[in-house]
């Protein structure tokens, strides 16, 4: 864990558990946790009830066998969501609302008090996998950024060494072409960042 992160992560631990603050990596890791949670605990419900069904043979609570298929979802939905993936966070939502929006319309049912929490449960997760995707986008962009700021040019004038970003030279005042520094440091940054994802 970077500096950064345990600071972050520091800051997190006294965030609001009802709300995380998805600003720090513990706030937007615990959000992302209950989406994780609530979607293991649909794939253990909807796992049991389909199984009472296909044992009954007949529905139970409106499930039948067929829900298996919803369980494998569910499932995938799980492990993606613990990955912080924020497409399948989203997915883990919609899905959800939909299918308990139709089973209300066809059973003529508002939803439950267990099913409100579900959805508020999926929400934190898409909270969660955003601002966990935004909080690495920022450190990466800050460690791309330092990691530029240490590389070095050498001045054609003096033939001191000096800040690859810098426009003019401190020891002989030799002064840069503006676009070659920044298609320089463009270039630089470009390779650090293709390095660190290899």
């Amino acid at each position: 864990m970077s500096g950064n992160e345990a600071l972050q992560s520091a800051k997190g631990q006294n965030s609001n558990w009802f709300w995380p603050d998805v600003k720090t990596f513990e706030g937007a890791r615990l959000a992302a946790r209950y989406g994780f949670w609530v979607a293991v605990a649909g794939v253990a419900i909807t796992g049991l009830y389909a199984t009472i069904a296909l044992l009954r043979r007949s529905p139970f609570f409106n499930i039948t066998p067929l829900a298996y298929f919803d369980m494998i979802l569910l499932a995938v939905i799980a492990w993606r969501v613990y990955k912080f993936s924020q497409p399948w966070s989203v997915i883990a939502l919609i899905f959800y609302i939909f299918e308990k929006a139709a089973m209300a319309i066809k059973f003529g049912k508002p939803p439950s008090v267990l099913v409100v929490f579900f959805v508020f449960m999926y929400f934190q997760g898409v909270r969660g996998c955003f601002g966990m995707a935004e909080l690495i986008r920022i450190s990466k962009s800050k460690e791309s950024d330092i990691s530029v700021d240490t590389q070095t040019k050498r001045c054609p004038q003096c033939a001191e060494i000096i800040k690859l970003a810098a426009l003019k030279c401190r020891f002989c005042n030799y002064e840069f072409n503006p676009g070659e520094v920044e298609e320089a440091v463009g270039r630089r940054r470009a390779e650090i960042k293709s390095h660190a994802t290899m």
